[in-house]
């Protein structure tokens, strides 16, 4: 579906099959930097024209949406991450609450590649390459903004970069990105997203089991939520 959008590539698909209920493919293996790597590497204009593409690509999928998914989709999502007992926090009655109370009926169904963290995003020879692309709960392309948002405001891709974190970059960048979206989206877009960024905190919550990770994540959470 995306291989008509020029300005991002594709990892070939070799094979592709089940294996009992699972779904699995094969993909060609990208030698290229990850994007979080690149933004600690390269001029931050250099990422900044990578992020315009990505914008482009992203709107272009909001271009193509069609109807909107239902209100019972997420909170359905909700209540499978809270079942799991992982947020025994009093915070964190609040945070469902939240979650519960707000209206999800305006989040378009669109293409979206389901897990767009910046790790996800290779970079080669100034190529732009999506790997990893995942099937979500719900397809919508404020997902993919929301997972982008995410990795800045917690910055989680930036774990595993072997490299002291610029927390100057990861701000300018976040910035920028926000001046962008401000223009292309309403202020209930904006609320459908910040909810898709606590939804994502709790989900990466959920499977982490690094004490740090957890701390960190629950630090930002606390911060983002409050402000």
């Amino acid at each position: 579906n995306f291989k008509n959008f020029k300005k991002i590539l594709f990892p070939k698909i070799f094979s592709y099959s089940k294996s009992k209920k699972y779904f699995y493919y094969d993909m060609e293996y990208i030698n290229g930097s990850t994007l979080s790597l690149f933004l600690m590497t390269q001029p931050l204009f250099e990422t900044n024209n990578i992020f315009r593409d990505i914008i482009n690509f992203i709107f272009n999928c909001k271009k193509n949406s069609f109807s909107k998914h239902k209100q019972v989709d997420f909170i359905k999502k909700i209540y499978d991450i809270k079942k799991k007992n992982t947020f025994t926090n009093n915070f964190y009655n609040k945070i469902f609450k939240s979650l519960n109370n707000h209206n999800w009926n305006n989040i378009e169904k669109s293409q979206s590649h389901g897990d767009l963290s910046l790790e996800n995003i290779i970079i080669k020879n100034q190529a732009i390459k999506f790997i990893d692309l995942s099937e979500n709960f719900v397809d919508s392309y404020k997902l993919d903004i929301s997972k982008i948002m995410f990795d800045l405001i917690s910055c989680w891709s930036f774990r595993n970069v072997p490299l002291k974190m610029d927390s100057l970059k990861v701000y300018s960048l976040k910035i920028h990105l926000l001046e962008i979206l401000s223009k292309k989206l309403s202020g209930d877009d904006f609320e459908d997203i910040k909810m898709l960024i606590i939804l994502d905190f709790l989900r990466v919550l959920h499977y982490t089991n690094n004490i740090d990770e957890i701390d960190l994540l629950e630090k930002q959470l606390k911060n983002f939520y409050d402000n």
